[in-house]
């Protein structure tokens, strides 16, 4: 997701992001890398979760050079080539994969023991047993609704802890996901 605008507030503690088509999400990661004017490097990361976005972000006084309208062009730049029109892949869905912060639930690898979500290595075509009594094929149908409608199928042992990513991932970026967990 790109960032087309940083724009530092008058007193210089704030930053606002022009991030075009953002969704709220669970997680989100935001890697930065600034010079400060002494030439100065400083690279970090952190974690943060988007909610209650409101259309029509007023400008703010301390913004005062805030640019709308560039954010706008871009978004309608980007509606034209949008990176949905790709073809799902497996490749694509581990780059999701990592990007939503699956990872830091389910483990990919070998035998090696999730933290709060079934392990996803071999399981595609196996049988789960869930928590209410019944089992599931793990098949394409159930992985997009497990995505999509976490809560209605729980595999035995697990919490119901993950969120949803309905409207946040689109058709195609569940269908890359779903190819790459097939591919473990």
């Amino acid at each position: 997701m790109p960032i087309i605008s940083a724009d530092l507030s008058k007193d210089k503690k704030a930053v606002f992001l022009g991030v075009p088509n953002m969704e709220e999400v669970m997680q989100m990661q935001l890697s930065y890398r600034l010079a400060t004017q002494k030439g100065k490097s400083i690279e970090k990361e952190f974690w943060f979760t988007v909610k209650d976005l409101s259309d029509g972000i007023k400008r703010n006084d301390a913004f005062e050079n805030l640019d709308l309208e560039l954010i706008d062009q871009f978004v309608g730049e980007v509606e034209n080539s949008a990176a949905s029109d790709r073809p799902a892949s497996a490749e694509q869905g581990e780059k999701l994969f990592q990007e939503t912060g699956c990872t830091s639930c389910h483990a990919t690898v070998g035998n090696a023991k999730s933290k709060m979500g079934p392990p996803l290595h071999g399981i595609f075509g196996t049988e789960q047993s869930l928590e209410e009594g019944s089992a599931v094929t793990v098949d394409e149908d159930y992985i997009r609704e497990s995505i999509i409608h976490p809560s209605e199928k729980i595999v035995q042992g697990y919490e119901n802890e993950m969120p949803s990513f309905e409207g946040i991932l689109s058709d195609n970026e569940i269908e890359s996901i779903i190819l790459y967990i097939e591919s473990l």
